[in-house]
């Protein structure tokens, strides 16, 4: 029925689902740090191997193109210049 096809597609099951539940509308994950508020995972994951804040300029970039997937083998850091030239490049490779 409807009711049970709406309700699999919930929490867990939900395409866009998370840990913490929250996708922003951007589509990438959003954790709340303590002490720190609210920030995207990618960012955080790197921050964390990086053992320092991101700077201004870095973009963290999903390797496999899912914003989803926040292991730190799918994240590279980049320049905004070289964040511009990999996102359309996969943009191209998808058409």
């Amino acid at each position: 029925s409807h009711s049970c096809s709406v309700h699999d597609r919930t929490g867990s099951k939900h395409s866009r689902w998370s840990p913490d539940g929250s996708v922003h509308q951007s589509g990438y994950v959003r954790v709340t740090i303590p002490g720190k508020g609210r920030q995207f995972m990618h960012r955080y994951v790197m921050e964390q191997h990086l053992g320092r804040k991101l700077l201004r300029d870095e973009h963290v970039h999903h390797i496999n193109g899912d914003p989803l997937d926040n292991r730190l083998e799918n994240l590279i850091v980049l320049s905004n210049a070289d964040h511009q030239r990999a996102e359309i490049s996969q943009r191209r490779a998808l058409q």
